[in-house]
């Protein structure tokens, strides 16, 4: 029962950690590993409080690992969904917007576009002789987590690809 409460603190500490980070200005990767950072290092220091034996400090590093990354899918599910974002937008605009104009402002280049853009602005990707290159190793170690996690969960490194 101990390791669930050092757990739940550790978790506590690192939804904290991510809106200190957030409420600061940093990106939303920066707000991720301090996060992940504050809420391991909160836990840590539970489980030395508490004095748990290995196998109770393993299940409570076992179970903050799983609930932190319920709580990055969940915060970059809410970041990234384009139905919340659709939400955004027509509350935005008074409750109702003509469908030709969320057409116009949700069509697959103008996305493409922008999310390059913003890529693009903050230095994760150049263009260099017409190719584009990620340049950002935290990015790309992001990139590889989820595709590892994609290849241990999904059996296939993409939920858009054929399943096997």
């Amino acid at each position: 029962m101990i390791a669930i409460i050092v757990a739940v603190l550790g978790n506590i500490a690192a939804v904290a950690g991510d809106i200190v980070a957030a409420r600061l200005g940093a990106g939303r990767v920066k707000c991720y590993v301090l996060s992940l950072l504050t809420g391991l290092a909160a836990t840590f220091v539970a489980i030395w409080y508490q004095q748990l034996a290995l196998p109770d400090a393993i299940i409570a590093l076992l179970l903050y690992g799983a609930w932190w990354f319920a709580f990055l899918n969940l915060i970059q599910s809410l970041h990234s969904s384009l139905r919340v974002r659709l939400l955004y937008e027509l509350r935005a605009a008074g409750g109702s917007m003509p469908m030709a104009r969320l057409q116009q402002i949700y069509n697959d280049d103008l996305i493409v576009r922008m999310r390059l853009a913003r890529l693009q602005s903050n230095g994760s990707v150049v263009e260099r002789t017409g190719r584009l290159h990620v340049r950002s190793a935290s990015l790309m170690a992001v990139v590889g987590t989820f595709r590892l996690l994609k290849i241990a969960l999904l059996g296939r490194p993409s939920e858009f690809g054929e399943k096997p």
